[in-house]
């Protein structure tokens, strides 16, 4: 029997703490140490990114596809903010999906505008948000659980017992609109 393969995404983290420490005299290459910012802030959204998603994915069965596939990262967005709207959290996920999209948005700076200077600054402003992410997403509540995984415990712990789900403990669900641009409800 084939052991399944869980790759810990904290590495993704790690790697980027020990990128930000490297010397960057490399011969031949006049902007390694940009380079080198660029790597972080790629490593530190992916750990993010992917630390959100598994623990969605180890909660919610229902919504593997869509998490896993095309388009996961703007789909991961749309089900932070739709479980906040269902849970009526008053913005807590929302603020966490903002903060994720920041991330996003320095990630795609770093990876694709060749153009555009990245600093140290850059780095800093994605480690905040990192830092931001990881204690919103432990200190949110609801129905006297607190953290983000307790919060999807809970859900699954009433779908499984065969309760009736109502609007106000579920979990989201992909829907498509009329452009086929998918989204969660």
């Amino acid at each position: 029997m084939f052991k399944k393969h869980e790759f810990d995404v904290e590495a993704f983290y790690k790697l980027g703490e020990w990128l930000s420490t490297q010397n960057p005299n490399v011969d031949g290459c006049s902007n390694m140490q940009e380079g080198i910012y660029r790597a972080v802030i790629g490593r530190y959204y992916y750990y993010t990114f992917l630390k959100i998603r598994n623990i969605i994915l180890s909660y919610d069965e229902n919504n593997s596809t869509s998490l896993n596939g095309m388009g996961a990262h703007g789909l991961i967005l749309s089900y932070l903010n739709a479980l906040d709207d269902i849970l009526g959290l008053d913005g807590e996920l929302q603020d966490i999906a903002k903060g994720l999209g920041e991330l996003r948005n320095l990630r795609n700076d770093a990876d694709y505008k060749t153009n555009k200077e990245i600093t140290i600054d850059d780095v800093n402003r994605a480690k905040g948000w990192v830092e931001y992410i990881e204690t919103s997403l432990k200190s949110i509540e609801f129905e006297g659980k607190v953290g983000f995984e307790d919060i999807l415990d809970y859900i699954k712990l009433v779908a499984t017992q065969n309760r009736r789900m109502s609007q106000s403990v579920r979990f989201p669900k992909l829907k498509r609109n009329n452009k086929n641009i998918y989204y969660f409800e």
